[in-house]
């Protein structure tokens, strides 16, 4: 499951969703390398579940801003939440 969102600095600036995997779309400004997504249940919800290609690339999920650069100078910290769905230790 992969939930990213920008956590404020100050008080005054909001919580910024970054990406919502669990949409029945894909965001346009997320894009994919060496790797393919599909959408499937989790929890009270839906995430996705990301394949990564064995490679001697990096496989790699890009968060492009939605217009101009990214500012994150009103923030403090990424959040991103993951889930392995397997018993498998992941790198």
């Amino acid at each position: 499951m992969l939930l990213v969102c920008a956590m404020p600095l100050l008080a005054s600036a909001p919580e910024l969703e970054i990406a919502d995997f669990g949409a029945e779309k894909m965001p346009e400004d997320i894009t994919l390398s060496r790797a393919t997504m599909e959408r499937v249940p989790h929890e009270n919800g839906f995430a996705r579940l990301v394949h990564f290609e064995q490679s001697n690339y990096f496989p790699s999920i890009v968060f492009k801003p939605r217009e101009g650069a990214w500012d994150w100078s009103a923030y403090s910290d990424i959040n991103v939440s993951l889930y392995n769905p397997t018993d498998k230790s992941v790198r």
